[in-house]
């Protein structure tokens, strides 16, 4: 296949570049002010701004590609179905986020206003689709882990690395489901070469999860021991509501306090529609420290 890559300078474009590499698909990494040190595979790097294309970048050597893999922000997703149209690709594939229903609760257990920008999003990039008669998959992963750039799982290993201290609320015990970024490029892989599914506009859309839920607690347990650093977490009484306090004050600390109160709520997701349609089968939570603490060096283009 000839495949585009848009927002490759990412967890998933990372792991979606060696997948393809591997599987000797003609690759073309799109990025915007940065690329990755050194290639990945054998991808060829072109700069792509999704909101100013440039001139002339749709009759260049990425047109006719099969498929393009938007591995950035939801926001620039429906951008990313036009410009898949644009280049005659005969699909798009694109990420959401479980945050559209898991911050879908009243402050300060979630963030209402961003639940609907993220459903907007989606409306967005399935109007795109069937607006220019391409065939769209949309998968909404839930914590994603496994180049050492996200800011939930690596946070957590950079914040026990530093201190095995860490403090959390009495009722730190609602279950997390954190899926690897292979996974997932696999998984869009496998979406890009299903034949039974392309043109006249259909989109569809899939929650995606790693292949082991537990505990909050058990989760941070997991992470400090694959860094070598167990752990030692102190139940702090009230802790939410004094932070919570705090924000008031300082407003940046919003997005923190939500995520305090929200730990007592299970964060999963239902993987059997996209085994029905992929076999999809995700791995457990066995993080290794290079998944963890190994972030992709990048450079400025």
């Amino acid at each position: 296949m000839k495949i585009v890559v848009t927002a490759a300078v990412s967890q998933i474009g990372y792991w979606v570049l060696r997948r393809a590499g591997e599987a000797e698909h003609q690759v073309f990494a799109g990025f915007h002010r940065r690329k990755f040190a050194a290639p990945v595979a054998q991808e060829t790097w072109t700069g792509i701004d999704l909101q100013h294309p440039a001139p002339g970048l749709t009759e260049g050597p990425m047109a006719g590609a099969d498929v393009l893999i938007h591995c950035g922000p939801p926001q620039f997703a429906p951008n990313a179905a036009r410009l898949a149209a644009a280049l005659k690709c005969r699909s798009v594939i694109a990420f959401g986020s479980t945050s559209a229903v898991y911050h879908d609760l009243p402050r300060p257990f979630g963030d209402p206003v961003r639940a609907a920008m993220l459903r907007r999003l989606e409306q967005e990039f399935s109007q795109a689709c069937a607006n220019h008669r391409i065939a769209g998959t949309l998968f909404r992963p839930t914590m994603v882990y496994g180049a050492g750039m996200d800011g939930n799982v690596a946070r957590l290993a950079r914040m026990i690395a530093r201190s095995p201290l860490l403090p959390l609320p009495r009722q730190a015990d609602g279950l997390r489901q954190p899926i690897h970024a292979d996974d997932i490029a696999t998984l869009a892989l496998e979406a890009a070469s299903d034949p039974s599914f392309g043109g006249n506009g259909q989109c569809r859309a899939f929650d995606i999860a790693g292949g082991e839920q537990l505990p909050y607690r058990a989760m941070v347990h997991r992470i400090g021991e694959a860094i070598g650093r167990p752990p030692r977490l102190v139940t702090v009484p009230g802790f939410e509501q004094v932070m919570h306090a705090a924000s008031l004050i300082r407003p940046s600390l919003y997005p923190t306090v939500s995520a305090l109160y929200r730990m007592h709520l299970d964060q999963v997701a239902d993987n059997e529609p996209a085994a029905r349609a992929f076999g999809f089968s995700p791995r457990a939570f066995t993080p290794s420290a290079d998944a963890l603490l190994a972030p992709i060096h990048v450079l400025a283009s």
